[in-house]
């Protein structure tokens, strides 16, 4: 049930710390006959500017598109539901190589084969594949992308208003963890006007996303408690249009307008609560050697920064939500808006048909993506093209020709990615977007010489602290990171009831 702080119970078994979709499943994934819960929100019910500015840290070179720091605050949202707010919806697992190439993801495996199972129940997804044999094609392959169904937040709200085992506090930060030995004993919560309230708990687990969970250990573990792997690796899913292609052959045109999303309801609908199943593909080349997924659309919306402002407006329903608007702003709306339907209403009068061309890049894990405090208590996001990340662009670049030569269709790649290597790197800075998978900073790993958990997602050190959160990727993969993130989540519950 929703608490104020006068019902906060003296003891927990256990406290999570952040309702946003791994909070929000793991409390009614873990069994309630025998434990007591508090859940820990520090946002609102509905998005609320001053809130979210709790969440502000700074970005150092990538991360400054499409608003200066969004990367790092504006996609970071601090609300019951968190980044679920403004989520798309789009599911992936993992795939072959992600297993064959990382062993962490490769032991833990048969596990997530297992758990995605439970991943999909919970966001009402029966999951569908698309027949690669539709494309017939040697260079790429369909990747089915299923899309939640329903309103996930809706429906975990409604469960937790009635839970008597579960007690949900929002408006309320967590300020300090106090240890006796190697265990968290209590935690202090402070609500907005600066109230505290100390709760003695069992357990502590922290799921307060990417950089948030990073934020907390760093600020509130004793020093001789900070892993020297915390906040490095950050990780996150490059994107960006690199060009257009003209394609002819009915049959592919035929697919990509059965199976690909379209501009507007990706955008706009996100948040319906509709029920029925809704898939889609993006593809996927069979070249091992470059790591990407591609999507194609008819608009040019990935290059609009007001576009995705503008989505970022409406599933928040505050105006400022990225920043202020200004004049100028509106006008490129307008100008993007009027673009997007007239790429629209021309291809649907002449055969060729035109698309966008969108790379989702992976990156591999690299120290010198990180996440520190500096000396003023600001929280740093330090998050770089590497050199590993242009090698796979131009290889991705190569193999895009390769594929839409196979097509017999014409690619014109944006004539940026043809300049040198100054040049482009200078460019991919500025227009390099993220999309909110912040995910590497507590990675997991088989020792504390290389990972912050292990696992179990149990920190190494501290015996009753776990993370639940996309920071304990050892790698991103090319897959979006909700799916594999509710599957590590329904692991973890199936080991706290066992317990």
């Amino acid at each position: 049930m929703i608490i104020n702080k006068d019902q906060i119970k003296e003891h927990y078994d256990i406290v999570i710390i952040g309702a946003g979709i791994a909070g929000l499943a793991l409390s009614q994934l873990i069994n309630l006959e025998e434990k007591n819960i508090l859940l820990v929100e520090s946002g609102d019910f509905k998005f609320n500017r001053e809130i979210n500015r709790l969440s502000h840290a700074v970005v150092k070179n990538l991360g400054n598109w499409p608003t200066k720091n969004y990367a790092s605050h504006y996609s970071r949202i601090r609300m019951f539901g968190g980044n679920a707010n403004v989520w798309g919806g789009w599911c992936m697992e993992l795939d072959d190589y992600d297993y064959s190439q990382n062993s962490t993801w490769n032991i833990l495996k048969a596990d997530l084969k297992i758990h995605y199972k439970k991943a999909y129940e919970l966001l009402n997804i029966i999951p569908q594949n698309i027949d690669p044999d539709k494309l017939n094609m040697k260079s790429i392959k369909p990747y089915s992308i299923n899309i939640a169904r329903g309103n996930y937040i809706k429906n975990s709200r409604e469960y937790l208003e009635k839970s008597e085992n579960i007690d949900v506090l929002i408006k309320t930060n967590l300020i300090k963890m106090n240890l006796v030995k190697n265990k968290i004993s209590s935690v202090i919560l402070e609500n907005l006007n600066g109230y505290t309230n100390e709760v003695k708990l069992e357990k502590l687990i922290i799921s307060a996303g990417g950089i948030e969970t990073t934020r907390l250990l760093m600020n509130f573990l004793p020093d001789e408690n900070l892993n020297h792997n915390l906040g490095k690796y950050f990780m996150e899913h490059l994107q960006i249009q690199v060009g257009r292609v003209s394609i002819k052959n009915p049959l592919i045109n035929k697919f990509i307008k059965t199976y690909s999303p379209p501009t507007v309801k990706h955008l706009f609908d996100d948040k319906l609560e509709e029920m029925e199943s809704k898939y889609f593909s993006g593809f996927k080349s069979t070249n091992q050697d470059v790591r990407n997924y591609f999507v194609l659309r008819n608009s040019n919306v990935y290059q609009s920064k007001s576009l995705y402002r503008l989505r970022h407006v409406i599933l928040t329903k505050n105006l400022n939500s990225t920043g202020s608007i200004k004049i100028k702003d509106l006008f490129y709306l307008v100008i993007d808006v009027l673009d997007m339907f007239v790429k629209k209403i021309k291809s649907a009068f002449t055969k060729n048909k035109s698309y966008s061309v969108v790379l989702h890049l992976e990156q591999k894990p690299d120290e010198k993506n990180q996440i520190y405090i500096d000396s003023d208590d600001t929280v740093i996001l330090d998050w770089n093209f590497t050199n590993d990340d242009f090698v796979n662009l131009k290889n991705s670049i190569i193999d895009l020709n390769i594929i839409f030569n196979e097509m017999e269709s014409d690619f014109e790649l944006n004539d940026i990615f043809d300049s040198d290597e100054k040049k482009l790197k200078n460019y991919l800075e500025k227009n390099i977007f993220g999309i909110g998978h912040h995910m590497g900073t507590t990675k997991m790993g088989q020792n504390e010489n290389d990972s912050v958990c292990d696992m179990s997602q149990n920190y190494y050190g501290i015996d009753n602290l776990i993370i639940n959160s996309t920071s304990v990727f050892p790698t991103g993969g090319i897959a979006n990171p909700t799916l594999t993130m509710l599957a590590l989540t329904s692991r973890l519950a199936e080991r706290l009831n066992n317990e």
